[in-house]
């Protein structure tokens, strides 16, 4: 970084760190776009200099009002047909309350079909997809170790355009986080863990 007759000139060095920092952190464009609207940068050289301080808002999740998002032509399996045991709300939402759960079927190189999975998941709280939408608005909440992995929520399932049934899933893949669904008549192995309520 320097300063010139002209004023502040944002060198490679530090443009290339502050790259990979919004990346490290899984931001983006619309970070860079918040900062550079009117004042905003000036609110975080007010944090920098100690004269203000940043509060996280506190979010919750209510399963039973926030629908999760459908995609067109696909509908949601009825509260009969979903897990019994899937986690209802999240008053607070706390990221130490999320575990990533996988049954004896799916380590040491094995794998299991989606629809057997499901009923080994029906003692257990899981999370539906609210949680997904939820992360996928809220990226900094993601931890960083789900990195590598296909995080299924299996609290909400879906049947696809053709009837088929679907269970929603987040992944990191080229430089962000996606959503997708994938058919229970797949096989789950040691990469595809549950996200569950932690004890």
């Amino acid at each position: 970084m320097e300063n010139s007759s002209n004023g502040f000139i944002l060198g490679v060095g530090p443009a290339k760190e502050l790259q990979t920092a919004l990346r490290r952190n899984g931001l983006g464009t619309r970070v860079v776009d918040w900062l550079c609207a009117g004042d905003n940068i000036s609110l975080v050289n007010e944090v920098v200099l100690g004269r203000s301080e940043i509060k996280l808002v506190e979010h919750s999740i209510d399963y039973d009002i926030d629908q999760p998002s459908i995609p067109a032509g696909w509908s949601l399996l009825s509260n009969d047909e979903q897990l019994p045991n899937r986690v209802r709300s999240l008053r607070k939402f706390d990221p130490t309350k999320l575990s990533l759960h996988l049954d004896n079927s799916q380590k040491n190189g094995k794998a299991i079909e989606g629809n057997k999975l499901r009923k080994k998941l029906e003692s257990i709280p899981v999370f539906g997809a609210q949680l997904r939408d939820f992360l996928l608005k809220n990226l900094r909440f993601i931890p960083k170790d789900w990195k590598g992995k296909e995080i299924f929520f299996w609290g909400t399932l879906y049947r696809d355009a053709n009837g088929d049934f679907c269970v929603p899933f987040l992944f990191f893949d080229n430089g962000g986080w996606r959503g997708r669904y994938r058919w229970l008549v797949n096989d789950l192995s040691v990469n595809s863990p549950a996200v569950v309520l932690a004890e």
